[in-house]
């Protein structure tokens, strides 16, 4: 086989084949037909990715999906309907402990629903993050304990009043406090 051969092309006028185009290759394997790819059924819905402060089962419009979620977990739902959906999550006495969450799904598309824990009366929800704490190296009458670095705050939820000595009392079950009654826990101040 003279390695400087080239394929040769043209017309198939001249035969008794289909009139087309054609190459000869000289030296090269037969190609195989490619296999088509397995069929997949085709994409009906989208998916919900649950994200839960809340441990129970998760519902769809009102189903339940016979799938469970822990307190802080996360799970995926497939081939949910498309369009606006209801989610929620009932606890182990298939109550919904907070109200259900209205997301879109798109065809193809995954969308997070997140559901967070019912804030309790007379309280906010402090969104966390990340910050610096400590002061630079070259500030005045800066500590030596005062190293800068790198804080992550998880959400948490706060009164949004003073702690009273009776509140601080039923929870602890002690009250060192000078002043006794319903005053705030540290005394007489009172907010303006």
């Amino acid at each position: 086989m003279n390695s400087k051969q080239n394929p040769q092309h043209g017309k198939l006028s001249d035969s008794n084949l289909d009139k087309g185009d054609f190459i000869f290759a000289v030296g090269t394997q037969i190609a195989q037909p490619i296999a088509p790819p397995p069929s997949q059924p085709p994409v009906t819905g989208g998916s919900v990715t649950v994200e839960s402060e809340i441990a129970g089962e998760i519902y769809i419009d009102g189903q339940a999906t016979g799938r469970r979620i822990k307190a802080g977990g996360t799970e995926t739902i497939s081939n949910v309907s498309t369009g606006y959906t209801e989610v929620a999550v009932k606890d182990g006495n298939g109550v919904t402990v907070k109200a259900p969450q209205t997301v879109m799904v798109r065809q193809g598309q995954t969308v997070t629903a997140v559901i967070e824990r019912p804030v309790p009366d007379n309280f906010v929800r402090i969104q966390g993050g990340t910050f610096t704490m400590g002061s630079p190296a070259n500030e005045a009458d800066r500590n030596d304990n005062e190293a800068q670095h790198r804080v992550t705050v998880s959400s948490f939820y706060m009164g949004k009043y003073e702690v009273t000595q009776k509140e601080y009392q039923e929870v602890t079950g002690t009250n060192p406090s000078y002043f006794k009654g319903g005053q705030p826990a540290g005394g007489t101040s009172k907010l303006v």
